[in-house]
């Protein structure tokens, strides 16, 4: 079988063993079998808008301008192949055109980047739920152990302030109140002046 080894690509490279564990490939198997269900259940207008992003970010397509610019501006300006300036200076049809493209490119990129962001968005939430499905987990786990504690007789140890702090279940909704709170004063503050702004004052 050909492989690569040191990124060269060799015949007769020896098989090297996986360092991934059956678990993490389990992991990998199921995020890739996620996104695969994503891309199946876009619509038509979203595929169409994908490939056009996907197309208008390739190198071919920057080069293709290029040469239709250039092509352009030298059929309109210099005598040649017998072509007649169809689009003399200042080239307002060429600039009708990029416009009309660029309009529609703009439109196609925002509904592939719209869906990029749903996509992102659903993966937040999932990521949200396993933390606090984690942190129930743990925080079961630290009462379990207090429990544990309590009836070997050792006190000290359970009457950790720290750890009844940890005990208690976190209030994620208080958090995100604080956290918006904490944001909006932050946004309220003035800006620091400038060492520039220093000196003039």
């Amino acid at each position: 079988m050909i492989q690569t080894c040191g990124g060269v690509l060799l015949a007769w490279c020896p098989a090297m063993p996986t360092l991934i564990s059956e678990a993490l490939r389990r992991n990998i198997d199921s995020i890739a079998e996620l996104e695969q269900e994503f891309h199946r259940q876009r619509t038509t207008v979203a595929c169409i808008s994908d490939r056009i992003t996907s197309i208008a970010s390739s190198p071919l397509f920057f080069l293709g301008h290029i040469v239709w610019f250039v092509g352009w501006i030298v059929v309109n300006t210099c005598q040649c192949f017998g072509i007649s300036h169809f689009d003399p200076y200042p080239f307002s049809f060429l600039g009708l055109c990029i416009a009309f493209e660029a309009t529609l490119l703009s439109m196609f990129i925002l509904m592939s980047q719209k869906r990029q962001t749903h996509q992102a968005e659903q993966w937040a939430h999932a990521g949200l739920q396993l933390g606090m499905l984690t942190e129930q987990e743990t925080t079961k786990m630290l009462q379990m152990a207090q429990s544990i504690r309590y009836h070997l007789g050792m006190k000290r140890i359970s009457e950790d302030r720290e750890l009844q702090e940890m005990v208690k279940e976190i209030p994620i909704l208080a958090i995100m109140q604080e956290l918006e709170r904490a944001f909006v004063a932050n946004d309220a503050m003035p800006a620091m002046p400038t060492d520039q702004e220093r000196r003039a004052a």
